[in-house]
């Protein structure tokens, strides 16, 4: 029977055809969409797309790191009312995904589907503030003793930074102070297009005709459903149902989910946003994997039986908590210390992994603010934007994971399963924490560290020589990303710290044939959780100038279950 197993490797020998359909709607307006999908005779392939054509305010983009799926909100996949796998947050778990993914992939294939954008590469000029008696090739003083230097080494920014750019279609040269000169000419990379060439792909725009189409496929939606198999509709009586929920399209921007606007946009105060769905052009693209008459014999066979077909899959459960900040007038001492405790009722579930995410409330608008450096002053020719501390994200909006605390200890986390501490000690370091987010996604985390952690452009015992009392504080000459790029006006240091996540692995590994250990879709191969709830401790140590930086803290745990084909029908049960 190991060739009658719906996983993703799908043996040429076993298909008989690929059928493929396009479906439409048959209900969507600007806040929920429902596809019916058919039953064709054949497997639903994993890459199976939803098709989602948008346009945007100009000076308006997607966030850099998550790009369509901004778009959703919640996604579910049913038959006759049963849930087979569902997504919450579906921009927030794509986000974290893509961190995993390789460069390449994510610049290659990822860009052009659905509009991810956060790609890095060698910051190979501009100006970095630096300390004076490091030499160099000082051009302007500044104050707090720094010099402003040519092609500071060992810097890196946003690939393709100029994306969305304000330009001239004369000259390509910047016109940031003017929104009005946005020019539909340039193409996604803010170069001007070549006369009769339309290469503008990668941009979304106010016009219909020449906005950018982006699409997720079910696997990026669903991924652990499909990470472990390719759905066999054909064995199910009922058509199934994808029914979706868009996010908030509020012309507040710090209330709109879907896009970012330009720092400059910000700064000008250009009045509301919007980022609208074109419906009649929402559409799936189905793939059915059509078997050959001996497997579909077989297969009727099985779920026939009183067994019937039982499959063993994962899915996403999302839980989410408030993080208070504390405010200023609660503030004694040099440093905000606070402690969270929460709890999750996952009783009786086998879980196998568990996921923090920390989101920066939506609350408080991003600002565009000028502070380039710690106690530095501002310099016309060379401001870079920055979102405030306890703002949503200037380029990533609220799809991203900001790491509580500036300081080197200032976050431990420690989680209880079954009354029983996961971590030998509560994780500090951002090293344990990276070591453990490695090892429960199964896969190496491929973005610079400077993304994942403060501690590369923080003040340190070392810098308070210079700068007493502010350890802890951001010194934005220090960070790996370079200090002088910008993407759409913002800096791209506003990318610092903001994938900060948080993994706990729980599912067993098995031995291979060959000897290794490796995890695997096996029933039970997760830890199942009693009667008690899963405790998360944090604590929480802060600067004392940043109150009220409120965190909305998403737990995504993955969950076991198993589903049962039988006469037709489906049921799915916790595993």
């Amino acid at each position: 029977m190991n060739k009658l197993k719906f996983n993703q490797n799908v043996e040429e020998t076993n298909l008989k055809m690929i059928n493929t359909q396009v479906i439409y709607p048959i209900a969507i307006n600007d806040q929920t969409c429902t596809i019916i999908i058919p039953n064709r005779g054949g497997s639903l392939d994993r890459h199976t797309t939803l098709v989602i054509p948008v346009t945007a305010t100009d000076g308006c983009f997607l966030p850099v790191g998550t790009g369509i799926a901004s778009l959703i909100q919640s996604c579910s996949l049913l038959s006759n009312g049963v849930v087979i796998a569902q997504n919450s947050e579906v921009g927030s778990y794509i986000t974290m995904q893509n961190s995993f993914k390789k460069t390449e992939f994510r610049k290659r294939v990822l860009l052009p589907r659905t509009g991810c954008r956060e790609n890095y590469s060698p910051a190979n000029s501009g100006f970095q503030d630096i300390e004076a008696e490091t030499g160099g090739d000082p051009i302007v003083v500044l104050d707090d003793n720094l010099v402003r230097c040519l092609d500071a080494p060992g810097k890196i920014t946003l690939d393709q930074l100029q994306y969305n750019i304000i330009a001239s279609a004369q000259t390509g040269t910047s016109q940031k102070n003017n929104v009005a000169a946005w020019d539909a000419n340039l193409d996604s990379f803010g170069v001007v297009s070549d006369p009769g060439i339309d290469n503008n792909n990668y941009r979304i725009s106010s016009d219909p005709l020449t906005t950018a189409n982006f699409y997720l496929s079910l696997e990026q939606i669903f991924p652990l459903l499909y990470g472990s198999l390719q759905l066999p509709t054909y064995l199910i009586e009922t058509e199934l149902s994808l029914v979706i929920r868009w996010s908030s399209n509020n012309s507040t921007y710090n209330l709109n989910e879907r896009v970012c606007q330009r720092g400059d946009r910000i700064a000008a105060d250009l009045g509301p946003i919007t980022c609208g769905i074109i419906r009649e052009e929402v559409l799936l693209l189905t793939d059915y994997l059509v078997p050959t008459d001996d497997v579909k014999n077989e297969l009727t066979s099985q779920i026939m039986s009183d067994e019937g077909l039982v499959l063993n899959y994962s899915d996403l459960l999302f839980n989410n908590f408030f993080c208070k900040g504390l405010p200023a007038a609660q503030v004694t001492g040099p440093r905000n210390h606070t402690r969270y405790n929460f709890q999750l009722g996952l009783s009786n579930k086998v879980v196998r992994q568990i996921y923090l995410m920390f989101q920066p409330s939506q609350a408080v608008a991003a600002r565009a603010l000028i502070t380039p450096y710690l106690g530095g002053t501002a310099v016309a020719d060379n401001q870079k934007l920055y979102s405030g501390y306890n703002t949503i994200n200037g380029l990533k909006n609220k799809y991203c994971s900001k790491a509580l605390s500036y300081l080197e200890d200032g976050e431990a986390i420690q989680i209880q399963f079954n009354s029983k501490n996961i971590f030998n000690t509560p994780m500090v370091s951002s090293g344990h924490k990276m070591h453990e987010l490695q090892t429960a996604y199964g896969s190496t985390f491929n973005q610079p560290y400077s993304c994942y952690d403060f501690a590369d452009m923080s003040v340190d015992d070392i810098d308070n020589i210079v700068y007493p009392g502010d350890i802890g504080r951001l010194m934005y000459q220090k960070s790996l990303l370079s200090y002088t790029h910008s993407a759409n006006s913002w800096s791209v240091q506003n990318l610092v710290g903001q994938q900060h996540y948080i993994g706990c692995n729980l599912q067993r590994p098995v031995l291979t044939e060959n000897n290794t250990l490796t995890r695997m879709n096996i029933p039970g191969s997760g830890m199942r959780c009693g009667s008690l709830p899963v405790s998360i401790q944090i604590d929480r140590l802060c600067n004392i100038g940043e109150p009220d930086d409120h965190r909305d803290l998403i737990v995504c745990s993955v969950i076991e279950k198993t589903m049962i084909l039988k006469g037709g029908q489906i049921s799915v049960i916790d595993s």
